[in-house]
């Protein structure tokens, strides 16, 4: 008897990490904030680009929209509703921003970038958000001349599932007041409930923020414990204790 309590006491830790290992990765962040010091372009990059390239790391299937193609008569900053292709991945979306513009020197990438403006903070309206085709588990991208303004101004992505109606906040950072004017950071998301829509959300409505080289995809999503395997996986570990605890014990001669 003794020895089948020993075993059992054996196999409880394998059920426990068998169980857990069904439970959700959750939320991953993925952030180059604070700004290195010197807070100069060429740092920023310098810091940021290592945690785009860990971000990218945890997808199994990205595009990355570069905004180098908006341009001519979608270039301005009154222009509504971009149409943003994110690379090969058959990711679309429809971007609610003030406009984009030209940046030369400011961005990582080429000429252009996507420009943010709220229009009417703390209360959200429905500008600063992308809207995208399906559902998706990872949003990430450069953010360029956040917290240059004269005060202190919070970041904050919102995810939502228009499909069911879900809504997640995720906090990006502070950032100002009185930051270089050429500041860029790198913020990445993923999370294992997906989303189809992504807000930014700031807490002033005078930092004019652009973004460059943003990437959306999919993550490889762990499945939620089943009851029935659970049952099933605990029924069996029963079925083996009782074969420990009805074992005949040799009589000693």
């Amino acid at each position: 008897m003794q020895r089948s309590i020993r075993k059992f006491r054996v196999l409880l830790p394998l059920v426990v990490l068998s169980a857990a290992s069904f439970a959700f990765a959750g939320q991953s962040v993925y952030s180059s904030l604070p700004l290195p010091s010197p807070d100069t372009h060429a740092n920023d990059i310098a810091v940021a680009t290592p945690v785009e390239n860990s971000f990218l790391a945890a997808l199994n299937l990205y595009g990355t929209e570069t905004y180098e193609e908006i341009t001519g008569v979608r270039l301005g900053l009154t222009h509504k509703n971009q149409a943003l292709t994110f690379g090969s991945s058959g990711i679309t979306g429809t971007a609610n921003f003030a406009g984009v513009q030209q940046a030369p020197g400011f961005t990582v990438s080429g000429l252009t970038a996507l420009l943010e403006q709220p229009e009417a903070l703390p209360t959200p309206n429905d500008d600063n958000n992308i809207v995208f085709n399906s559902l998706i588990n990872g949003f990430g991208s450069y953010f360029i001349q956040a917290g240059d303004a004269n005060n202190v101004d919070m970041l904050t992505l919102r995810l939502e599932n228009t499909l069911i109606g879900s809504s997640k906040d995720v906090v990006i950072g502070t950032i100002g007041p009185n930051a270089s004017s050429t500041n860029v950071f790198y913020f990445g998301v993923t999370d294992t409930d997906p989303f189809n829509k992504v807000t930014l959300l700031l807490s002033i409505n005078t930092d004019g923020i652009l973004l460059d080289n943003t990437t959306v995809g999919t993550v490889a999503v762990v499945p939620e414990p089943r009851a029935d395997i659970l049952l099933a996986f605990g029924a069996g570990v029963l079925l083996v204790f009782g074969r420990f605890v009805r074992r005949p014990q040799a009589v000693p001669r």
